[in-house]
């Protein structure tokens, strides 16, 4: 597991917006079916989750990923925020086959 700096003020953004929202992460963890242990990790220890997790994330809590993840910039590249580099990703949308 991938340890980044991705709170602010003591707080991730992913808690800031249970706080906002009035949810727990154990509701959380039941809507993606991410282990309840791996939320805690991602918003308490600064884990980075992966991009199937950070798209779950994102989709229970009708948020973008890119208010989630801030350091997920626009064009795909997942930018190390310690200065570590950077990562290109590819996302695309599933199509139902016939």
């Amino acid at each position: 597991m991938k340890k980044t700096a991705n709170k602010k003020g003591g707080k991730s953004r992913l808690k800031r917006v249970l706080d906002e929202d009035g949810r727990k992460l154990k509701w959380l963890s039941e809507s993606t079916g991410i282990n309840y242990q791996r939320l805690q990790r991602i918003t308490n220890q600064g884990y980075e989750p992966t991009l199937s997790e950070a798209v779950r994330l994102a989709q229970a809590l009708r948020r973008s990923l890119q208010d989630l993840f801030p350091s997920l910039d626009l064009a795909g590249t997942l930018i190390d925020p310690s200065g570590g580099g950077s990562h290109r990703v590819s996302v695309t949308r599933a199509t139902k086959r016939p």
